[in-house]
């Protein structure tokens, strides 16, 4: 063997047992990075020329350090590529592998000796012994899941901030905590050194020895920063990391999961020598991999990004190697890396040839390659740096309403799924991440919506490796700001995402947002937010374009919310969109008359109609359902047949969840889904329930809606109907509703899961035969009855391919006597009896129950009830009736009570649904329910029995609305602060200074926590109820009204009464129990307050006139030369009179005492003649054209109420008659400028608010 021969055989790569001990082959994307020199952030989607950014972040370099420029990295749109279709590389016919950029194929041998200090690459974990601190002197408000608060902790570690009182304004919510830990970097003194962060969640400013390297916006994505130049000379350093939780200058903004904040992945320190694979762009380790398949073989493009040390005199050689899952080699490449002068970064794309390529397959046969990189020193023969990612070769479609894999039909088993475990917040262990994992696969998931944020490195080994399905998307939610950060945001993420999982062969969908929508709304988040629909549209469309420009053939897909005149608006950028997802909730947020045959199939027709019309809206012939689910808690049960309601939002919001009603809702579901023909994929909401800002279904700060629990251990019912449906080779049987032990009827049908060909029930012992299968997955007994004197057992027996598989459950009981119920509505008369647990009466329709009948069957005289009627007050105690019929009077309070044995057994709870009030909580045993002295009617009853001293899932803390006490308050002003505490009646605050309050404190003095309030204030709006105190402190921002209401049995003995001194219009009249007091919409502050306690029912302290003040109507003109004015009312001018100033454009709104409706507005603009009508605006902006006449009309009952009348100040003319109503007012032809506007509301018919004459003057 010749020398040359025996150098070339040094250097063939046989072994990934390097790449192993090192990464265990983990897909090269991993992380996000900062360059030296990070540009100017933009806030347009458009590619800059030279885009070498870090994704969000931005890094600065020491003083009296010089920059070693090794991080630049190549143009963004070289970095993307053509993964899946790199058309133009067609080497299937060629017997040798080409060198791209036609360079000669050059051998070590011709290579000339160059001085290298360091070999390899080094990656160490610093995740332990990290110091921590909340840099807050209270606690409260902070959560930490595993309750490490302070101190020395080891990553990943998890925090949240809520503010106590103030949770919905994100000013009050933003906290940073500080990190910090002293590593030593004495043997990194002749390396590269750069520090990875895999998740920092949301913001990061990132310090060495108390200077400052970097900051990173995101909390989602990996990135990393260069700490080369700040370690020179030293043995050790200190990184100092803050952390910012939230912002309203990036996204996410008023996300629908908890907001985990804190280091929750991995940290890693990572040694190169000088010249290595570079780490700036967007946090890949600078390799891709692009293919094409042709037949049975796939060309290959291996593109890597080259960070070079400076002053590199002689090449280096790129040996870029694809392996298969046996280790052994399938092609390779070798490449003379040439430098021109002072170039120190390059981008280098080598050519292979795969033959016969086994592709990966999905859960079946998820087969990966290995791409591997290595940067060799061709005088040593050493390896400098060497990279790896995973390959797997597939090709994934969706069309004509079916998906495809590798060319053959797939059914999606899709799942959403948020990085949140109970006890460990978003800080969640590649163990645990693999736990998850296996509990889809043995569901039979096949598909995984990475909810709602780029995911953990480990979750997409694992889909690469289990052979899952990815939809991957950014955070960006609901909301779009104008502001330069927060687009930038948006794309950076976008890149970030897309870019670190370009390798990846599980993700097949990038997402660009989730229900993202025009609402004018929004605006009151701050001026950013204040954005047209066209701004929206041209941001959202250029993000679909650099989506697809990042990633050509994956799918770009977006997830859109259930509103039909929203989705008018998101088709305005969705032509380019691949696939278009719908966020469905019909059945928990619709109402649902009944829950039996008939319910599902009005369900179905339901949901059909809407993916119809949405198909029209959007033009597609294809949708995904993105979402889909119920909540259940598993402890909140009951049956669910013909005789069971459910009232949408009402109950979607209250504090029952049941099981059953989940299970109902995710059959009729993926019945429907099964019947079409144009939903390829579908996705349940959720794998496992979250962490949230909601409190609903009887729990708090939790999404119920998972298939298992926020344990991520315990499985709910409907986790069992899909395992029948989605995995055919794990046979089993399940009974349903098997934690409802305690049940409510002895008649009722009973439900087994099971993907058996049959299935048999036992009750006792004794064979109920086969089930009748209700649809795939599903067997159904119907009116199956229990044994009422004793535990009842129930055994389902399967049988599937002569193998019998069963489940058992004992323990089962039943009242001994059937309770049965019914109400008498208003309109409409006695209803059908109800069964316990179920609702009679009805929500939602402000039809009061008049009376209402129980029974206990065969128990004869051992139900009483008493009911307290409108006007008549509490009835004696009856024999299973209340209330009157054929008097129209209201039912508005009632007591139950056992008598005999059955009060010794038993305990007979009920609840009731106020107008109102909604449901109020459990009563029982003769306590009332309802209202007294409110004049409320109850509207819908429940009735349930259990064990003596059992209980209902669900609160008995407040079941009636209906003591001597003083109120004290105490005022904080501006200028002064927390003024002396008054009492009775007196005044907080001040009058005749002219100075505002900024908040209120109040309470009772035997129970500080029994006062509820809600302030109105400049810039903020209504803030909400609050316990005790509202307003704000240190923000200077004046209260302007306000509502008082008690709670829990004060509201049952008293009114509270309140009124206001406000600006301009000095003491008003009084309001009490939750009545506005103040103003709204004129710019006018609260200065001073008095309130008072009087027993229910007596008569008012004095005045209660004008208590609340809002404008009608609502205006502002933009005018030359001075832009927008402040907004006037009520037939104030808007405007100018007197300086030949033209009025270009009007904005008019109704106020907040306005009926429902609108204003539609017209204008005659210069040089452009008539708009068309629209929403509260005429005119234009930044044009210079006057506004010479206008038109408006009022929509909906507001135009039903008032005639709108209006008047133009013209130029030349001074003021012009009134015109109403969609008449003209102003000129058109004579060139004259619109000055001022006056608008006034006026009932119906009246007469106009002056002269109508000339009105409108044409030429």
């Amino acid at each position: 063997m010749s020398a040359l021969s025996k150098q070339q055989e040094r250097f063939k790569p046989i072994l990934v047992t390097a790449a192993l001990l090192f990464g265990l082959l983990t897909p090269c994307a991993v992380y996000a990075t900062n360059s030296v020199d990070q540009p100017e952030q933009s806030s347009q989607v458009e590619e800059p020329a030279e885009d070498v950014s870090g994704g969000g972040a931005s890094q600065e370099k020491p003083d009296g350090f010089v920059s070693s420029d090794k991080e630049s990295s190549p143009d963004a749109d070289e970095a993307k590529g053509s993964q899946n279709s790199a058309a133009d590389l067609d080497l299937a016919n060629k017997q040798d592998v080409p060198v791209d950029n036609g360079e000669p194929r050059n051998s070590f041998a011709e290579a000339l000796p160059v001085s290298i200090d360091r070999y390899g690459r080094t990656v160490v974990n610093i995740n332990e012994g990290w110091s921590f601190t909340s840099n807050d002197v209270s606690s409260d408000g902070w959560g930490f899941p595993d309750g490490r608060s302070s101190g020395m902790v080891n990553l990943p570690h998890s925090w949240e901030y809520a503010h106590p009182t103030r949770s919905y304004i994100p000013f009050f919510n933003k906290k940073t905590a500080t990190y910090s830990k002293t590593i030593d970097v004495s043997e990194f003194q002749n390396a590269s050194l750069t520090i990875r962060f895999y998740g920092v969640s949301k913001n990061t400013e990132l310090l060495v020895d108390g200077l400052k390297v970097g900051t990173h916006v995101g909390g989602y994505s990996a990135f990393a920063f260069d700490l080369t130049d700040y370690i020179q000379g030293k043995d050790a350093v200190t990184l100092t990391v803050n952390v910012i939780n939230v912002d309203t200058d990036s996204i996410p903004v008023n996300v629908d999961y908890t907001q985990w904040a804190g280091i929750y992945r991995d940290v890693e320190l990572i040694a190169t020598p000088a010249s290595h694979f570079s780490l700036s762009n967007y946090g890949t380790d600078g390799l891709f991999v692009d293919y094409s398949l042709k037949g049975e073989n796939a060309n290959v493009r291996v593109r890597t990004d080259l960070a070079l040390a400076q002053g590199l005199a002689n090449d280096l050689f790129l040996r870029t190697t694809l392996i298969d899952a046996n280790g052994q080699i399938v092609a390779q490449d070798d490449r003379s890396v040439t430098l021109d002068d002072g170039q120190t970064s390059q981008e280098i794309s080598q050519s292979l040839l795969a033959n016969g390529v086994h592709l990966w397959n999905g859960i079946s046969d998820p087969y990966l390659y290995t791409a591997k990189a290595e940067l060799i020193d061709p005088t040593s023969g050493k390896t400098l740096d060497e990279v790896t990612c995973q390959v797997g070769f597939r090709t994934f479609e969706v069309k004509n309403g079916k998906a495809y894999l590798n060319g053959n039909v797939i059914q999606i088993h899709g799942v959403g799924y948020h990085q949140d475990r109970e006890g460990y917040g978003n800080a969640v262990s590649a163990a645990q991440i693999a736990s998850d994992i296996d509990q889809m696969l043995e569901m039979g998931v096949n598909f995984i919506r990475a909810s709602h944020y780029p995911h953990d490195r480990a979750f997409y080994d694992l889909c690469n490796k289990r052979g899952i399905l990815v939809y991957n998307e950014i955070p960006y939610y609901m909301i779009y700001s104008r502001a330069e950060s927060y687009s930038s945001s948006i794309t950076e993420q976008l890149k970030e995402m897309i870019r670190q999982s370009y390798n990846y062969p599980c993700v097949v969908m990038d997402g660009i947002q989730n229900e993202v929508v025009y609402n004018k709304q929004f605006a009151q988040y701050g001026a950013d937010f204040d954005v047209t629909l066209s701004q929206l549209v041209a941001f959202n469309s250029q993000l679909v374009n650099l989506a697809h420009r990042e990633d050509p053939n994956r799918m770009v897909v977006q997830a859109t919310i259930d509103i039909m005149s929203h989705a008018e608006n998101t088709k305005l950028w969705s032509a380019s969109i691949d696939l278009t997802g719908l966020n469905l909730y019909a059945g928990f947020k619709s109402a649902v008359s009944n829950a039996g045959d008939s319910g599902r199939k009005a369900l179905q027709a339901e949901l059909n109609q809407k993916l119809d019309s949405y198909k029209s809206i959007y033009g597609v012939n294809q949708l995904m359902i993105s979402e889909y689910g119920a909540g259940a808690n598993i402890n909140h049960h009951i049956e669910v047949d013909d005789s069971f309601s459910w009232d949408g939002d009402s109950d979607s919001n209250s504090s029952m969840h049941y099981e059953e009603y989940q299970s109902f809702i995710h059959e009729a579901y993926w019945d429907m889904i099964q019947h079409r023909s144009d939903i390829p994929v579908t996705s349940v909401w959720n794998m496992f329930d979250f962490s949230c800002y909601r409190n609903e279904g009887g729990t708090t700060r939790l999404n119920t809606k998972g298939l298992m629990c926020y344990d991520h251990a315990t499985r709910k019912d409907a986790y069992y109907f899909y395992k029948a449906n989605w995995n055919t080779s794990d046979p089993f049987v399940y009974l349903t509703s098997k934690r409802y032990t305690s049940r409510q009827r002895q008649t009722q049908d009973v439900k087994v899961y099971s993907n058996c060909d049959s299935v048999t029930l036992y009750l006792n012992g004794v064979s109920l035969g086969a089930g009748t299968k209700q649809q795939s997955g599903v067997f159904v007994w119907k009116n199956v009855k229990f044994d009422g004197s004793g535990a009842n057992s129930l055994e389902a027996v399967g049988t599937k391919g002569g193998v019998k598989y069963t489940d058992l459950v004992d323990g089962i009981t039943v009242p001994p006597y059937e309770l049965t119920y019914r109400s008498h509505v208003s309109n409409i008369g006695w209803q059908d009896k109800v069964f316990a647990g179920a609702t009679s009466g009805t929500t939602g329709r402000g039809l009061p129950v008049e009376a209402f009948s129980i029974s206990l069957g065969e128990a004869g005289n051992a139900m009483m009830v008493q009911g307290h009627v409108q006007d008549l007050g509490w009835q004696g105690w009856s024999n299973g009736y209340c209330g009157t019929t054929g008097k129209s009077k209201r039912l508005e309070a009632i007591r139950m009570r056992l008598s005999g044995q059955m009060a010794n057994d038993y305990d007979i709870w009920y609840k009731v649904h106020v107008s109102d009030y909604g449901w109020l909580d459990w009563s029982k045993n003769g306590a009332p329910a309802g209202s007294v002295g409110e004049s409320k009617a109850i509207e819908a009853i429940v009735v349930v029995l259990t064990k003596k001293g059992e209980s209902p899932a669900g609160a008995a803390a407040r079941p009636f609305i209906g003591h001597e006490d003083v109120i004290g308050y105490q005022a904080h002003v501006s200028n002064i602060g927390w003024m002396t505490d008054v009492a009775d009646g007196a005044t907080a605050g001040t009058t005749g200074r002219g100075l505002p309050m900024e908040s209120l404190r109040a309470s009772l003095t035997s129970d500080p926590d029994s006062i509820e309030m809600n302030a109105h204030v400049a810039n903020i709006g209504w803030q909400g109820w609050q316990d005790g105190e509202c307003g704000t402190t240190g923000t200077g921002l004046q209260m302007e009204a306000i509502q008082l209401r008690l709670k829990g049995a004060y509201a049952d003995s008293y009114d509270i009464w309140y009124r206001v001194h406000s600006a301009t219009l000095g003491w008003l009249g009084w309001a009490k129990n939750g009545e506005k007091a103040g103003s709204e919409g004129f710019g006018y502050g609260m200065q001073a307050i008095e309130i008072r306690l009087l027993k229910k029912g007596a008569s008012a302290p004095g005045s209660t006139k004008n208590a609340f003040k809002s404008p009608l109507v609502a205006y502002s003109a933009h005018m030359a030369t001075i832009g927008w004015q402040s907004s006037v009312s009520d037939g104030d001018a808007a405007g100018t009179i007197g300086r030949s100033l033209a009025v270009e454009a009007l904005r008019v709104s109704l106020g907040s005492d306005a009926v429902s409706g609108d204003v539609q507005v017209s204008g005659h603009v210069q040089n452009v003649g008539w708009q068309n009508y629209s929403s509260g605006f005429a005119g234009t902006t930044g044009k210079g054209l006057r506004l010479e006449a206008v038109r408006l009309k009022l929509t909906g009952q507001a135009a039903e109420k008032y005639d709108i009348w209006y008047r133009v100040h013209s130029s030349d003319y001074g003021w012009l008659g009134w015109a109403k109503n969609g008449d003209k007012a102003g000129t058109e032809g004579l060139g004259k400028a619109v000055e001022a506007v006056q608008i006034v509301l006026q009932d119906k018919g009246s007469s106009a608010p002056g002269s109508t004459s000339s009105s409108f003057i044409k030429k």
